[in-house]
């Protein structure tokens, strides 16, 4: 199957609390350039065009975020962007932009891809992957792409499989995010994978899901959108606040109705300083900007803005530093994942111009 008439929905959300002092509120994780030269927005956006055309992608963003998303989105010829009045997390999001696509196009097919992940990937191998995912979503299942795992990771949701093919395989159930423990074993068993949260599904099996399994959501969702182009922010803000993996996907495996596609490209959530660290080591110890000394380990992210501000670690290994010239972040490997912790003591304070 081709990709060609499908829709692909771009999820433009989250505040990336734990790439900060580099997202904030009016500037979050997927308006930044991570090293790539473009934001993972508009990478995502371009990966989109490479299925479909302009017309039939889609980005759902926030209302705080509405203008930079659409000057994004409408540079590269894509203009619908679907407007959040507030955050209620994945399953409302992705049942929101269903909702719009159904009522022109019922039996539509609908490709669903986060905006801030890394993913590295040719025409061939991307579209293929995505017409597998495409057939399978044509018989009324919802697949999902599982990426092999290459490290036991504690930021990221996992997949258990049936079977052990290398194909397509039914999903026994969705794991969130594991201790160290855990994943340890999840890698030396066999049959998880990590969740990329890339999904495909037809309009009309994918809102029969939601009935099946989170009326409220859908009922919700159909109340805050009776009025044609309009999201009413009231009934809106009533929609149940929850993501799609619990809301959908872990009952709908449950009943047999969710299918894994193994993903074959380069892929990572870039979730913390540390995943970045792991994707970007070589350029970042290479920064002819930082010089360290007995500091194994050490790593800098400056924002291009700052200029030619140089660095220097000594005697302390592991350090991350990230410098938005606003502020400065000095960490380790071993914090990076909890970042929250520190923003909230930052709101404390009351340095709101940070947050």
């Amino acid at each position: 199957m081709t990709t060609t008439n499908a829709h692909v929905v771009v999820l433009a959300g989250g505040s990336g609390t734990r790439l900060w002092p580099a997202s904030r509120q009016d500037r979050p994780k997927f308006l930044l350039d991570l090293g790539s030269g473009e934001s993972l927005l508009e990478s995502a956006l371009r990966r989109a065009l490479l299925l479909t055309t302009p017309d039939r992608v889609h980005v759902v963003t926030g209302a705080s975020h509405e203008a930079h998303t659409r000057a994004i989105a409408e540079q590269l010829g894509i203009g619908s962007t679907i407007i959040e009045p507030s955050a209620r997390d994945t399953a409302p999001a992705l049942c929101l932009a269903t909702t719009v696509i159904a009522r022109s196009e019922p039996e539509a097919l609908i490709i669903s891809t986060p905006a801030d992940h890394v993913i590295e990937t040719d025409r061939n191998q991307w579209a293929a992957t995505m017409s597998t995912m495409l057939e399978i979503a044509l018989g009324g299942d919802i697949a999902c792409v599982g990426i092999s795992p290459t490290h036991p990771d504690t930021a990221y949701g996992y997949i258990l499989a049936l079977g052990s093919s290398h194909g397509p395989q039914r999903v026994a159930s969705f794991k969130e995010k594991p201790d160290r423990a855990t994943a340890e074993r999840y890698l030396q068993v066999g049959g998880y994978l990590w969740n990329s949260a890339i999904m495909a599904w037809s309009a009309k099996s994918f809102l029969q899901h939601m009935e099946t399994h989170a009326s409220a959501v859908l009922s919700g969702v159909q109340t805050a959108t009776m009025e044609p182009d309009h999201v009413d922010p009231g009934a809106w803000s009533r929609v149940p606040r929850v993501a799609i993996d619990y809301a959908l996907l872990e009952p709908a495996a449950a009943a047999g109705s969710v299918v894994v596609v193994p993903g074959t490209f380069d892929w990572a959530d870039i979730g913390t300083w540390n995943a970045w660290t792991d994707r970007s080591s070589a350029a970042a110890r290479r920064n002819r900007n930082l010089v360290a000394v007995d500091a194994e380990g050490a790593v800098l992210y400056a924002d291009p803005a700052v200029g030619g501000r140089r660095y220097a670690i000594f005697g302390l290994d592991d350090l991350v530093v990230v410098d938005t010239g606003d502020a400065v972040l000095i960490t380790d490997r071993d914090h990076c994942a909890d970042l929250k912790r520190l923003v909230a003591r930052i709101g404390e304070l009351g340095w709101v111009d940070l947050l």
